[in-house]
């Protein structure tokens, strides 16, 4: 399904005890060429282990901290039900696959499209059916996509590594059919093109101390968003507790969005969002956690979301997002 996110959604939410939300902006980055008054747009992806409340609330902290926009998150673990009260929360429309693949359409001016697709492979290559149908289903979106001229980022964990493919003497193994799909495509893993040490870079480090790091989670995007890229790199889960690390990519708004910065701080004035303060709740009638729940299964109800499947293994957090009592 499709969604028009504007241009000032880059603006993240602290969480604040008064009666009016306080902005935290992004730094904005400036150079002697494309960046001058730009803002940057930071898309992230990690594999969370497990979503749940208190990771969430940690979740939108990394967030802030790493002034993260778009957050891509695999291997959830979420039942129905909390995958219907994300969808519900997150109020963001995507499409999903089999509980391991999620696309969001973004449309932007000048006609610009963008679709990011975050995606959980089977570690288990016991599974090779599923994971050959999850890879043609990936081959089929991404041609859907370029089919109407809508660039592409993918990213997730894909639980292979792609130097093991480079590396490899015969690489057309079945196990490495994503990566010829990719390349194919004419789609870049972004992580060696703005880093020298990219060997050097992993995002799992196993439990098993015999066993080696390695670098399973990208971000992999279409030529014209490489050129609108400035940076990509790995940084350190600190937030919460996962075995994996976050990729980020940053993009330079203007050029993502058609809409330089004046404009965009025009949009900001008329924003509007609800800040939420969880040690406020069950403190009076209205507000309790039983209230919230009965409210919230009503919502679901009426959701127009059928398959919430889609969000059992992966989802997308949009900055801005919290729950709990408003303000």
């Amino acid at each position: 399904m499709d969604n028009n996110i504007p241009s000032g959604s880059s603006l993240s939410f602290q969480l604040i005890k008064n009666n009016s939300p306080k902005l935290d902006l992004p730094p904005i980055f400036h150079s002697k060429k494309d960046l001058l008054d730009s803002t940057i747009t930071k898309i992230a992806s990690t594999n969370i282990r497990t979503l749940n409340k208190n990771k969430f609330i940690s979740l939108i902290d990394a967030m802030k901290d790493h002034n993260i926009n778009i957050y891509g998150l695999s291997e959830t673990n979420c039942s129905e039900r909390q995958a219907k009260i994300w969808q519900h929360q997150l109020d963001v429309r995507t499409v999903g696959h089999k509980g391991r693949i999620i696309y969001l359409d973004l449309y932007f001016s000048d006609k610009r499209k963008l679709r990011l697709i975050q995606v959980y492979l089977n570690a288990n290559q016991k599974e090779r059916l599923q994971i050959k149908a999850l890879h043609k289903y990936i081959d089929d979106t991404i041609s859907d996509a370029q089919s109407r001229d809508i660039e592409v980022i993918i990213m997730g964990d894909f639980n292979i590594n792609y130097r093991k493919y480079l590396m490899a003497f015969i690489n057309n193994k079945w196990q490495f059919f994503l990566f010829r799909t990719l390349e194919c495509k004419r789609l870049l893993d972004t992580i060696p093109i703005f880093n020298d040490n990219d060997e050097e870079m992993y995002t799992y480090t196993p439990a098993d101390p015999n066993r080696q790091e390695s670098r399973l989670d990208y971000i992999w995007a279409s030529l014209p968003m490489l050129e609108k890229s400035v940076n990509s790199t790995v940084i350190e889960n600190d937030h919460f507790d996962t075995d994996h690390k976050t990729v980020t990519l940053s993009l330079n708004t203007v050029q993502i969005t058609g809409v330089f910065l004046n404009a965009t701080n025009q949009k900001k004035k008329h924003i509007k969002r609800t800040v939420f303060q969880y040690d406020e709740m069950d403190k009076d009638d209205e507000y309790t956690w039983k209230n919230f729940n009965t409210h919230l299964d009503l919502k679901i109800e009426n959701t127009l979301m059928k398959d919430f499947s889609s969000l059992n293994l992966v989802t997308l957090i949009p900055s801005g997002t919290c729950l709990g009592k408003p303000l």
